[in-house]
């Protein structure tokens, strides 16, 4: 059997030693050690060092805006769009509120509610399980209800109250 863990340390003690070479500074308390380990029996580590601080272990990291966990689903990373979007949801209500037209309630879905639900999409949405997408899927219908509300709500108005030229003919 390999030993891992002198490779691991070796591999650290080589980045910071080019770091170091190259004028740069690694930031230790931003450091992070997510093992990612299959294996059926599992190991123990011993913990990385640099400069003699020892590196924080975690289940989780954010890298590039995706969340990886150490067992390699995504469920942290679903819970965070769709929370986030939730909250972008509530701008859409009150634009709506404010009496903002269909357009640019659908521009506001478009630009800033929809890039979150769909970042980085390429590498999450083939490995979700079924309930993970129902929880995407729900953020989208909230806002297509929202949309929808909107555009009820005007046809009945133009419906119900004359138009100032009908209001000015009738007269």
């Amino acid at each position: 059997m390999v030993d891992c863990s002198s490779n691991l340390q070796d591999l650290v003690d080589y980045i910071y030693n080019w770091t170091v070479t190259n004028n740069m500074k690694l930031n230790v308390t931003k450091c992070k050690e997510m093992i990612l380990d299959f294996g059926r029996v599992k190991r123990n580590f011993p913990a990385l060092l640099i400069e003699n601080t020892e590196v924080k272990h975690v289940n989780s990291a954010q890298i590039l805006g995706v969340t990886i966990q150490t067992k390699m689903n995504w469920n942290e990373h679903i819970n965070k769009i769709v929370k986030k979007s939730g909250k972008r949801l509530y701008m859409l209500r009150l634009l709506r509120r404010a009496n903002a037209d269909i357009r640019m309630l659908s521009i506001t879905f478009t630009t800033i509610i929809r890039p979150v639900l769909e970042y980085a999409w390429q590498v999450w949405h083939f490995n979700i399980p079924g309930y993970l997408s129902d929880d995407i899927e729900r953020v989208v219908i909230q806002n297509a209800k929202e949309l929808y509300k909107f555009a009820e709500s005007e046809s009945t108005m133009k419906d119900q109250a004359p138009s100032r030229y009908q209001s000015e003919v009738l007269k």
